[in-house]
C-alpha cells in the first residue's frame, strides 16, 4: 500500500521507495474514481521499469475521458459503460512485447479469450465496446473541453453558495467531469435525499451504502466528519449548461432552507 499526498496523488518517488526486492507487480489506478485525480503515470512507469517489475493500471475511470497509453504499462483494464458502451463488457489489455506475460486461466473449458476465459463470447458487447471506444477517441478533446468548462463553472457557482465548502483534489490534474466536494457541517446522505432530483453520490458506486467514510478521502487527510459531508458530482457528454444551472439552483435552495448561507434565489 502506497501513501498519497493531500490531493490523493501517488508520486513516482513513493512508488520507488515502496518497491522491495521481492516486488514483481505494481498496481496503480490511472485516475481515482471518487476525486477524479489523475496519477503521474509517466513517473510511475519509470519507477517500475527501473525496478524491472510489472505494472498494472486500472484505467476504468480514465479511458474515454483523457488520453490513455500502454507505453510502459504491462496490463491495463477498462470498462465499456464508462465511455457510453454496453454494460457488462470490459477489456484487459496485455502488452505484446517480449518478455511475454503469461496469465493463469480465469475459467477452464473452451479456448475463448485466448484460452484465458472460457465461455461463449459476448459478440454484441465486444463490438459495442469497440465502436464506443472509436467514438470516444474521435470526440475526446471536444468532449473533455466541454465537460471541463461546465465542471469549472459548476464548482465556481457551488463555492459561491457554500463558501466553506472545498473541492477535494483541486490542486492536482483531474478528470474533466468529476467534482468531489466536501460540505462542512452537512451530512451528505441527508443532503442527497432531500434534494432528490440530482443523481449524485457520497462515494464510489461499488462502496455506496457501506456507511464507512471513504478510504480515499481518509488517506488524503480528511476527518470522518469531512468525509461524511462529501458529495461526488459528475458531468457527462450530454450534460447541458441548463442542467448545471438547475443543479446550482437546487443546491442553493437547500442552503437557504438550512441557513447555511444567504444564497441568492437565482443563479
Amino acid at each position: 500500500e502506497l501513501p498519497v499526498d493531500e490531493n490523493g496523488l501517488v508520486s513516482g518517488d513513493d512508488v520507488r521507495a515502496g518497491l522491495r526486492d521481492d516486488t514483481i507487480l505494481v498496481a496503480v489506478m490511472w485516475a481515482n474514481n471518487e476525486t477524479g485525480v489523475i496519477h503521474p503515470m509517466d513517473e510511475i512507469v519509470q519507477a517500475v521499469a527501473d525496478h524491472q517489475a510489472f505494472l498494472f493500471s486500472d484505467a476504468t475511470q480514465a479511458a474515454g475521458k483523457v488520453p490513455v497509453s500502454m507505453d510502459g504499462v504491462d496490463l491495463l483494464a477498462c470498462s465499456a459503460h464508462k465511455f457510453y458502451g454496453p454494460k457488462g463488457a470490459g477489456a484487459l489489455l496485455i502488452r505484446t512485447q517480449s518478455p511475454p506475460i503469461r496469465l493463469p486461466k480465469l475459467l477452464h473449458g473452451g479456448a475463448q479469450e485466448s484460452g484465458r476465459r472460457s465461455g461463449t463470447l459476448n459478440v454484441p458487447g465486444i463490438v459495442g465496446m469497440g465502436a464506443a471506444a472509436q467514438i470516444a477517441s474521435e470526440r475526446l478533446e471536444k468532449d473533455a473541453a466541454a465537460m471541463r468548462s461546465r465542471r469549472d463553472r459548476f464548482e465556481q457557482g457551488l463555492l459561491e453558495i457554500f463558501p466553506e465548502a472545498f473541492v477535494n483534489g483541486a490542486g492536482a490534474e483531474r478528470l474533466p467531469q468529476t467534482s468531489n466536494v466536501s460540505f462542512p457541517g452537512v451530512k451528505a446522505g441527508d443532503m442527497i435525499s432531500e434534494i432528490g432530483r440530482l443523481a449524485v453520490s457520497t462515494g464510489s458506486a461499488c462502496a455506496s451504502g457501506s456507511g464507512a467514510p471513504s478510504h480515499v478521502l481518509s488517506a488524503m487527510g480528511l476527518t470522518k466528519e469531512q468525509a461524511q459531508g462529501t458529495v461526488r458530482f459528475s458531468m457527462g457528454r450530454h450534460t447541458t449548461d441548463d442542467e448545471v444551472d438547475s443543479a446550482l439552483e437546487l443546491l442553493g435552495a437547500y442552503a437557504r432552507r438550512h441557513g447555511l448561507v444567504s444564497a441568492p434565489s437565482t443563479l
